[in-house]
């Protein structure tokens, strides 16, 4: 895998991408991260950016065949996005640890990773995640959970 850092005075933030692709695009439906405060433990985020309507998203559901992970989206993450001529929602949304595992182990399953996106009126829109985002999920997994091990004992 390829890594991307940035790095300022008080964060750091790696990306990643597969060794066949150059750095995932910033249309990619989820885009996870790894940020470092400084003197912090660090965090899995993932950006998520679906530009098929503005949707007002509140919650937002990851399933497969036999996991399903509930996450509602703060407020003040939501932001409306204009981009080639699609007008769309994005935000970001900081895992939990005891949600990993389960990411890693829906990265490993068969088949797709769906996210099903919530407004206040119950609306639900799916999308499903590339084989490509699948892949690049579970190499940024891998390395928060080495980075966490590394740190601090397991996670």
């Amino acid at each position: 895998p390829q890594r991307a850092t940035q790095v300022t005075r008080d964060l750091i933030i790696e990306s990643f991408s597969t060794n066949d692709e150059r750095f995932s695009s910033k249309l990619d439906l989820l885009r996870p991260y790894i940020e470092t405060k400084k003197d912090m433990k660090p965090t899995l985020n993932f950006m998520i950016l679906q530009l098929e309507k503005t949707f007002a998203t509140r919650k937002v559901e990851f399933i497969t065949n036999e996991r399903k992970i509930i996450y509602e989206v703060p407020k003040e993450s939501l932001k409306f996005v204009y981009f080639n001529n699609k007008l769309g929602d994005q935000f970001e949304l900081i895992i939990n640890d005891s949600d990993v595992e389960e990411f890693l182990e829906m990265t490993r399953e068969e088949g797709e990773i769906k996210l099903i996106f919530t407004n206040d009126y119950e609306d639900e829109l799916i999308k499903v995640l590339t084989e490509k985002e699948k892949e690049i999920l579970n190499i940024t997994i891998l390395n928060y959970i080495y980075k966490l091990n590394n740190m601090n004992g397991k996670l």
